[in-house]
C-alpha cells in the first residue's frame, strides 16, 4: 500500500494581485450592488459631517456664554435646527435610502428579460456541482463556464446543511435551504475567472469549500459546451488503459460518474473531464499529479473531514490510475 502527502500547500492558490472587490463588479448584479453601497457609504457620510458640525456649532456657542451670568433668552432659531436636524432631514434621507434601496431590489429580482442560460448548482459537504439544463449533457464540478453578456439563471439546491453561494464579483449572496430551491439572475460582462465560496458555516471544511466561475466569450463557451457535452477521453497508453480498469474496479466508480464509462456514481463530483480543472478537492490545492496523488491516497490529509475515503491501492495501482485521470480533458 501507498500513503502520499499532498506536496502543494494546502492554502488556496489565490493570486494575491486579484483583489475582491464589492465596488468594481464585473457583473449587473454586482454592478447594481456596488452602486448600492457607494450611495449608502455617501450619504451616511454626509450625516455624519452634518451631525459633528451641529455639535461643533453647539460647543462653540456655549463657549461663548459669559461665565456666571444670567442665561440668554431662548433662541428661537434653535427650535429650528431641531425640526430640521432632528426631524426633517432623517426624514428626508432615510426617504431616499429607502427609494434607492427598492430600486436596487428591483433590479436585483429581474434582471435582463432575455431569455437565459438555465444552470442547476448543488452544493453538498464539501463541493458543488453544476448541471447544464436543456439538451445539453453537461455536469462540472466545483467549476460553472458561462457566456460573457447573456443572462444566466443559476438555480439553487442543497442536498444536507444550509450553505450559501456567493461570487462577490458578479452577483449577491444566495442561501442554499435543505428542501428549497432558491434562483439567481445574473450577467457577467467581462471574460475572466472569479473565485466563489460558501459563506454559511456547513461543517469542519467550510473554509475549503471553494468553486470558479469562467466567463468565455460566447464563441469560446460554445466550443467548450460541445467539448464538454462528450464523453471522457479514451485511454491512450497501456497504463492509462490499466489505470481505467483499477478506476471501475475500486470503489472509486461507486462515488464518481465518467461519462462514456460504466462509472455512474453521483456521490462525489463528475470526473469526465478531471484534468481540465485547474484545482482539486473544490478550491483547495492545485491540479498536479502529485497532489493528485495525495488526494486519492490520504484525501484526510489534504482536507480533513472529508466525506472520500482512503485510497487502498499499491504503488503501481495508483500510478496507473493516475495516468488515467492525467487523460481525462
Amino acid at each position: 500500500m501507498i500513503r502520499l502527502k499532498a506536496l502543494a500547500p494546502l492554502a488556496h492558490a489565490e493570486d494575491p494581485s486579484h483583489a475582491v472587490s464589492l465596488l468594481g463588479g464585473k457583473g449587473d448584479n454586482a454592478e447594481i450592488l456596488g452602486r448600492e453601497i457607494t450611495f449608502q457609504v455617501i450619504a451616511g457620510s454626509l450625516v455624519f459631517l452634518l451631525v459633528i458640525g451641529i455639535l461643533l456649532a453647539i460647543v462653540v456657542r456655549q463657549r461663548r456664554l459669559p461665565a456666571g451670568g444670567e442665561p440668554p433668552p431662548e433662541d428661537e432659531r434653535g427650535h429650528g435646527w431641531i425640526w430640521a436636524g432632528g426631524i426633517a432631514m432623517p426624514l428626508v434621507v432615510i426617504s431616499v435610502v429607502a427609494a434607492f434601496a427598492a430600486v436596487s431590489i428591483h433590479q436585483l429580482a429581474h434582471g435582463d428579460g432575455g431569455k437565459p442560460l438555465t444552470v442547476d448548482v448543488t452544493s453538498q459537504r464539501w463541493f458543488w456541482q453544476a448541471t447544464y439544463a436543456g439538451d445539453n449533457d453537461v455536469t462540472t464540478a466545483n467549476e460553472i463556464v458561462l457566456p460573457v453578456g447573456r443572462p444566466v439563471l443559476l438555480r439553487l439546491e442543497t442536498r444536507d446543511v444550509i450553505h450559501s453561494f456567493w461570487v462577490p464579483e458578479l452577483a449577491q449572496k444566495v442561501d442554499m435551504v435543505p428542501g428549497r430551491r432558491n434562483s439567481l439572475r445574473l450577467s457577467a460582462n467581462e471574460p475572466g475567472t472569479y473565485l466563489g465560496r460558501c459563506m454559511e458555516f456547513c461543517g469542519i471544511q467550510h473554509a475549503n469549500m471553494r468553486f470558479e466561475v469562467r466567463v468565455l466569450p460566447p464563441a469560446t463557451f460554445d466550443r467548450w459546451l460541445r467539448h464538454a457535452e462528450g464523453p471522457a477521453v479514451p485511454p491512450a497508453t497501456p497504463a492509462a488503459h490499466r489505470g481505467e480498469q483499477v478506476f471501475l474496479g475500486s470503489t472509486c466508480s461507486a462515488c464518481h460518474a465518467i461519462e462514456g464509462t460504466p462509472a455512474r456514481g453521483s456521490v462525489g463530483p463528475d470526473l469526465t473531464h478531471l484534468a481540465a480543472r485547474e484545482m482539486i478537492a473544490a478550491g483547495t490545492v492545485p491540479n498536479t499529479r502529485a497532489n493528485l496523488a495525495g488526494w486519492v491516497s490520504d484525501p484526510h490529509g489534504i482536507k480533513p473531514g472529508v466525506l472520500m475515503p482512503e485510497g487502498e491501492l499499491s504503488g503501481e495501482q495508483l500510478r496507473a490510475l493516475l495516468d488515467y485521470l492525467e487523460g481525462l480533458r
